[in-house]
């Protein structure tokens, strides 16, 4: 699966609310043929499957831990991840998040920097913001994000 940036994915949970609610809108109607009705139930399926995976969190993280008296690793399954747990706990029994598990697949996040724009004063500034955003495009390019 391709990664968006985060402004993207917040555009496309939009869009699926949106449609979802379309979608149930019209199943509600009266009068609507059977074949357009397995159209527009496969459409709301489909937009609350893309919702689920664009808003997924962790449902269940695994912890390693080092038992302090005989070192032993210890792994085990946690809700919440090292969540909750004192900081002090997290240090004595060296706990590390090891992996994460989630109920629907989550769609792959890109955190790009801001484009630097404004009038430059001097060429260091013109060729400082043209370099940055030069460098910006081809991240983007890269990644399959073309915008």
């Amino acid at each position: 699966m391709k990664p968006i940036t985060e402004q993207r994915r917040q555009e496309l949970i939009a869009d699926c609310e949106k449609e979802i609610e379309h979608a149930e809108k019209l199943l509600l109607s009266a009068g609507l043929a059977i074949g357009w009705r397995k159209v527009h139930e496969n459409n709301l399926l489909k937009h609350q499957i893309a919702l689920a995976s664009l808003t997924a969190a962790p449902e269940v993280s695994e912890i390693e831990s080092v038992h302090p008296e005989n070192g032993n690793t210890i792994i085990h399954l946690r809700r919440g991840g090292l969540k909750n747990i004192s900081p002090e706990d997290i240090a004595e029994y060296e706990m590390i998040e090891t992996e994460k598990f989630y109920t629907a697949p989550p769609v792959p996040v890109i955190k790009l920097p801001d484009e630097i724009e404004g009038i430059e004063h001097s060429e260091y500034g013109a060729g400082k913001k043209d370099g940055w955003n030069l460098c910006l495009d081809e991240i983007k390019r890269r990644n399959g994000l073309g915008e």
